[in-house]
């Protein structure tokens, strides 16, 4: 039965992991602008964060069946849910939400460079 259960919140990250990268993705291919991009991911902050949530909500749920006796008397069960999200959210956000960030943040100062190297023209008033 824990091994059981250690697949299933294993699992259930995996497919919120994957659902984030999607999201993720859909946002490098939108056309807009860079500082729109980064608005869009940072608008979707929590989304990237749910894995944090959902684990927590499966320790708090192998704590409950823990304490009403169902199933294994496994601790380690119940708090590795935990640790599988807080895995998953890191590498998410580490190697994936940080690079595209730090990317969309470089290409707004070289557009704003850019922008005041025209306006410092010796012809502009």
């Amino acid at each position: 039965m824990s091994w059981l259960a250690l697949s299933l919140f294993f699992v259930v990250q995996l497919i919120v992991y994957v659902f984030c990268v999607i999201r993720l993705g859909e946002i490098k291919k939108h056309t807009g602008s860079s500082h729109l991009k980064l608005q869009l991911l940072d608008n979707e902050e929590n989304l990237f964060d749910s894995g944090l949530y959902v684990g927590l909500g499966g320790t708090v749920l192998q704590l409950v069946l823990v304490a009403f006796q169902v199933g294994t008397q496994n601790l380690m069960v119940a708090y590795a849910s935990t640790l599988f999200g807080i895995a998953f959210v890191s590498v998410l956000k580490i190697f994936h939400v940080r690079r595209f960030r730090r990317l969309l943040l470089l290409e707004m100062a070289a557009q704003r460079d850019a922008g005041h190297a025209y306006d410092a023209s010796p012809y502009s008033t």
